[in-house]
Parts: C-alpha cells; structure tokens; sequence
C-alpha cells in the first residue's frame, strides 16, 4: 500500500499531533499505527468508508476511550493517559454525530451551561440559574451571536429545526471553550442530517469560526463541504492512515480512489 502523508513546515507547531495510535477491542484492530499532527489554526478533514475508524479516532483523541498504543499530544502536552475532562482544560472540545442539546432548556441556557462550566470547572455547570454569572451569560450571549442564533435566544432548543440544533452545538463549543487560549474543535460530521439548504450556512459558520483562529479537525462524508473547507484531508482506510495531503493531491490519488470504489471524489 502506498502512503501519501506530508509533514508539517518546520516553522509551524503542530496543535494536535498523534504518533503510533492504536486501538484493540477484543482482539480486532480498529485503528493502527496512526501518525498524524494537525498544524496549529488549521482545518484538516478526516474522510474515509464507513468503518474506516474516524469516529473511534474522535473518541481516542477526546479521551472518551483509552489508546492501546501510542502517544497524543495537545500544543506539545501529553495527554495520553488524561481524562476528557482534563483535556477540555487544555482547548479540545467536541461535536457529536448526534444531536446533544438539551430540549427541555432555551437556546441561551444551552450556551450558559457551557460557558458557567468553562468558568467555574467541571462542576460549574451544576450551579443554579440564579447564579449563573454575568460572564458566563455575555460569553454565551456573544457565541449565539457568532452562529446566528441571538433571535432564538428564548426559544426551547427541542424546537429548533435539525440546522438550528447544529448551529447550537457549535454555539455551546463555542462557549464552553472561550476561556482556552488555544482552541481545538473536532467537528464529528457536521452536515449529517442536515437539509440541503442548510448546508451552506453551516458551512460559512464552519469557515468563519476557523477563521477566527480555531485549529479545527473535522469528520465528514459531504465531499463538497470538504474540499471548499478543507487545507489538508487525511484518508483513513480500514484503520489505518492510507494519506495525509492537500484536497488537490487527495482526489489525484489513485489509491484513495480505489478505497473509495473509484467513485469521485
């Protein structure tokens, strides 16, 4: 098999980097030997089949589920062995395939809770309303106004439409990670689910937010959503790393094309 994966320019740190991971279950392989640093302030996106890894390589990365081997790294920080918790401390936040609002609250609670748990620990969250800080509301107030939702503010977030509810999880991540200095989003498909015509006004708060300095490591099968977004795109195959270039080398590639059962890309 022939590996296509570019390194890092030597005058750029990388914010996240991962060398040698792997990941056993019950004696299955799921993810093996995986080298791979994603630049401080750039957006890389992770594409791959079904079953390739992506999600399992989130989880390992979030601390959601513990290595078999190797080694990952935050702003050159070992945080192999660290909870998730700690490694929020450290700038990583996450988006979920699913939608993860909480229904029953309005669109600005969802945001405050985030922002009162950035501010006050992991048990800030658990505060009462009355003492929700007046910090933790304009950090909210200002992430809903980032992603276009201050007009919802009062509206229960069960009442959102799909797009909306997407819009709110990038707006709680937002939030719940204003205070870090160094901000790393994984973004866990995004699109899916959505409407085609939403797609585009998520897309243009995807690319805003990165523009704004996030590092941002991004899964997702719309193609086009990732080649308009994308600096880099690595290719995982069968759990392992099959290519690591810019989108133009991506889709000339013949041996990511063949993963990908010669349909374009």
């Amino acid at each position: 098999m022939v590996h296509l994966v570019t390194t890092l320019r030597p005058e750029t740190a990388a914010a996240l980097s991962l060398t040698g991971i792997g990941w056993r279950v019950g004696g299955r392989t799921v993810l093996e030997d995986i080298d791979l640093a994603v630049r401080d302030g750039e957006l890389l996106a992770v594409i791959g089949p079904n079953g390739a890894g992506k999600t399992s390589l989130f989880n390992l990365v979030t601390g959601l589920t513990r290595s078999s081997a190797g080694r990952i790294e935050l702003h050159g920080r070992d945080v192999t062995t660290l909870p998730a918790h700690r490694r929020v401390r450290h700038g990583l936040g996450r988006t979920f395939q699913t939608s993860s609002v909480l229904p029953g609250m309005t669109v600005a609670q969802n945001a405050e809770l985030a922002a009162q748990a950035a501010i006050s620990g992991p048990y800030g969250s658990l505060k009462p309303w009355s003492r929700i800080g007046a910090r933790a509301r304009a950090t909210a107030a200002e992430a809903l106004e980032r992603t276009r939702l201050s007009a919802d503010a009062t509206r229960r977030a069960g009442s959102l439409s799909h797009g909306g509810k997407r819009k709110l999880e990038l707006a709680i991540l937002l939030a719940g990670q204003a205070s870090r200095p160094q901000q790393i989003l994984l973004l866990d498909e995004p699109m899916a689910g959505m409407a085609v015509e939403e797609v585009p006004e998520l897309t243009a708060l995807i690319r805003e937010i990165h523009a704004s300095g996030a590092t941002i490591l991004m899964v997702e099968h719309h193609m086009e959503v990732v080649l308009g977004l994308a600096e880099r795109i690595a290719v995982l195959h069968h759990g392992a790393l099959l290519a690591c270039d810019v989108p133009s080398l991506i889709t000339e590639n013949p041996t990511v094309r063949e993963a990908y059962l010669g349909e374009p890309l």
